[in-house]
């Protein structure tokens, strides 16, 4: 069972971050939907519900994300997608999770995205609450920073990849700085939610080659290859 400080921090700050979406939202009459932060052209270029927050400004990237989220059924079936963009694509993961959360309802599309970040970014904390032990105030940064509180009321991607970065490390931690199948998936994962972290596999592959674990190098490779090969061997 968790120490009762750990419960007491995470119960703390999954109503601290509930309470920063409730500022995001009280505006708009707590329709979650806001945080999509989605123009009004572009939801009426994509046909979205009704009851969708449409804003006279420019839109910001969680409007794209959950236009994806609407066309993972196409994607699987290997139909055409009315949003093309494969740059955007390739950070499926959130997408994904929303969409199976929703169960294929679109109208609960923009509260499951939220659930899903809310939830990476608890993840995260726990994670790093374990490896930190009687660290607190230094585990409560994986949450209060730029990168989850924005990602969270923007519906970005962000809260997803940190939480498969935390785990990975967490995995690597226990198995002595060791790479194992289960931190490969992680780190694939993590890539899969956000291109960025090849960034922290470049710093991996140098922290092995330093350390001449030359098999350890080439394997941290492997989440960067599997999607380049098949975006290459794709038709």
């Amino acid at each position: 069972m968790p120490p009762k400080q750990t419960v007491l921090t995470l119960a703390g700050t999954a109503l601290a971050l509930l309470l920063f979406v409730w500022i995001g939202v009280r505006a708009y009459g707590g329709n979650v939907s806001a945080l999509l932060h989605m123009d009004e052209q572009f939801g009426q270029r994509y046909a979205v519900p009704a009851g969708v927050v449409l804003y006279k400004d420019a839109g910001y990237d969680g409007m794209l994300y959950y236009q994806i989220a609407r066309e993972v059924p196409a994607v699987f079936a290997g139909g055409n997608v009315s949003f093309d963009s494969a740059y955007r694509f390739q950070r499926i993961l959130l997408p994904l999770f929303a969409y199976g959360t929703a169960l294929g309802n679109e109208q609960a599309l923009p509260y499951t995205i939220l659930l899903v970040n809310l939830a990476a970014a608890m993840g995260a904390l726990a994670f790093v609450l374990s490896m930190m032990p009687g660290k607190t105030l230094h585990a409560l940064t994986v949450v209060a920073n730029p990168a989850i509180l924005v990602g969270i009321v923007y519906s970005l991607t962000e809260p997803l990849s940190l939480l498969f970065v935390a785990a990975f490390f967490w995995v690597w931690e226990k198995n002595g700085r060791t790479l194992t199948l289960l931190s490969l998936l992680l780190l694939l994962l993590s890539l899969l939610a956000r291109e960025t972290t090849v960034f922290l596999i470049a710093l991996l592959l140098v922290w092995f080659v330093w350390r001449r674990q030359w098999k350890q190098a080439l394997l941290v490779l492997a989440p960067v290859a599997l999607p380049a090969i098949i975006k290459v061997t794709k038709p």
